[in-house]
């Protein structure tokens, strides 16, 4: 930041902002923060699904009557399903708060790992790409506890100061969800990237393509459609434009706090982070294909 700049001014000011937001904006992160981190650059992921398996998958979300769940058979085939592809895992199904079935099994981290362990009920785990089934979960709560529609366009949920390119218009929360929006991306997904593809817009929506970027945009809707901040918010402190750190910081503590109290409480997971340590498990395929002791790493 600027020397020239009256900072001690500047940090006052940016108090009064924090205290109107308790928990969502720390002063010092905000003037610090780089809505570009380097640790997001160059960064390549795995495109998910193949086109031809993506074809599978709903056009449309519908919030539909309760269903029922045949538990036994349902864990019979869950436990079936993973014992012949995964070197270990824990799973749990809950229902309104309380376990009815849980079991874990084999390797959290294998031998040649840091801390090798066996998988258990409080096992943590660096999940990776998995995070989108939880935004996922959250985002389609959060939709039906606000009455919205998943067909319904994202556009007005946006930062209001982004810059929206042709067809974003057109964009749903459902073509997000199933990565039809239409965005062309790499594997990026920070704020200052997700700002600059949404201003240069799509050619239409429909047609599958693994983006980050489409979740990436979730946790934004998320702190939108929350109320945790409002889409034509702007800061602009001492003649410095901090809107695009303010947005940045408070949508990702909004997400965390919505998914925290939301999708992990109540399964019972505790202290949820977006950090990782080595000690944390991994997911590790052991398919046929893959011979033994050379397992495919699927949670780097």
């Amino acid at each position: 930041m600027d020397s020239g700049i009256d900072r001690e001014n500047l940090r006052l000011a940016l108090q009064e902002v924090a205290g109107t937001r308790p928990g969502l904006i720390d002063v010092d992160e905000l003037l610090q923060h780089n809505i570009s981190p380097a640790h997001t650059a160059g960064v390549i992921s795995s495109r998910g699904l193949d086109d031809a398996r993506a074809a599978e998958l709903p056009q449309v979300f519908v919030f539909g009557p309760d269903l029922t769940l045949d538990v036994i058979r349902f864990v019979q085939a869950i436990s079936a399903a993973l014992d012949s592809q995964v070197a270990g895992y824990a799973y749990e199904l809950r229902r309104a708060g309380a376990p009815l079935f849980t079991r874990s099994r084999g390797s959290a981290r294998l031998n040649n790992d840091p801390s090798p362990a066996a998988w258990g009920r409080d096992t943590r785990m660096h999940v990776a790409s998995c995070s989108k089934l939880v935004t996922a979960i959250a985002l389609t709560k959060l939709l039906a506890t606000r009455g919205i529609s998943p067909g319904a366009p994202i556009a007005p949920h946006l930062p209001a100061y982004w810059v929206k390119g042709p067809k974003v218009d057109t964009i749903t929360f459902a073509d997000l969800l199933t990565h039809r929006s239409g965005f062309i991306t790499d594997s990026s997904s920070d704020f200052g990237y997700m700002r600059t593809k949404v201003a240069a817009g799509v050619m239409g929506t429909g047609t599958y393509s693994y983006a980050n970027m489409n979740f990436g945009l979730c946790r934004i809707l998320i702190a939108t459609i929350a109320g945790d901040i409002d889409p034509n918010a702007r800061l602009v402190l001492l003649g410095i434009d901090l809107t695009d750190p303010y947005w940045d910081i408070v949508s990702v503590n909004s997400y965390v706090g919505y998914v925290s109290a939301n999708v992990y409480s109540p399964s019972g997971v505790s202290g949820p982070a977006l950090d990782h340590s080595v000690s944390m498990a991994l997911a590790y395929s052991v398919q046929p294909r893959f011979p033994a002791g050379t397992p495919v790493i699927c949670g780097r």
